[in-house]
């Protein structure tokens, strides 16, 4: 006897799986993300600007990094950083909209920096505390490392 399952049942069942492979993906690709800026934390632009520049493909110390940071990890999670990646402004349209409320580790966060020459700076989520959201990344303080900013001043929230 040949066991039968209508088509449309099987159909559904692969839908599923792929949908719930998709959202796997996507909290894998943020957590995968922040574990490998995570891995260079600490490091400086002048005493470990050969590790920084051979990870994130520019000369830390002569370069606003911020987004080579990001770009270095997207890739690294396995994913295509946005053209503009360089410049924090890249990545205010990058991937899907978050909320404050939802966000995770290792999503992307745009900030608003009067010190930034785009106006920018983009980290990686890491937790939100008294309303300040804190993010690790690179050219903070000149170096890769969690710093907390305003909740008021996030751009936008991207996964």
């Amino acid at each position: 006897m040949i066991w039968r399952t209508p088509i449309p049942y099987l159909l559904l069942a692969a839908m599923t799986c792929c949908i719930m492979a998709i959202l796997l993906d996507k909290a894998d690709a943020s957590q995968a993300r922040y574990q490998a800026l995570k891995s260079m934390e600490g490091w400086h632009e002048v005493k470990n600007r050969k590790a920084i520049q051979a990870k994130i493909g520019v000369n830390p110390a002569r370069t606003p990094w911020c987004g080579y940071a990001v770009a270095y990890a997207i890739k690294k999670a396995g994913g295509k950083p946005p053209k503009n990646a360089a410049s924090g402004n890249g990545y205010v349209r990058y991937g899907k909209a978050v909320k404050l409320s939802q966000a995770r580790k290792g999503d992307i966060v745009t900030v608003r920096s009067s010190r930034a020459r785009s106006g920018s700076h983009v980290g990686l989520f890491a937790y939100k505390q008294k309303g300040r959201v804190c993010l690790i990344g690179g050219n903070q303080s000149n170096q890769v490392k969690v710093s907390c900013y305003a909740a008021s001043k996030v751009r936008a929230i991207r996964r």
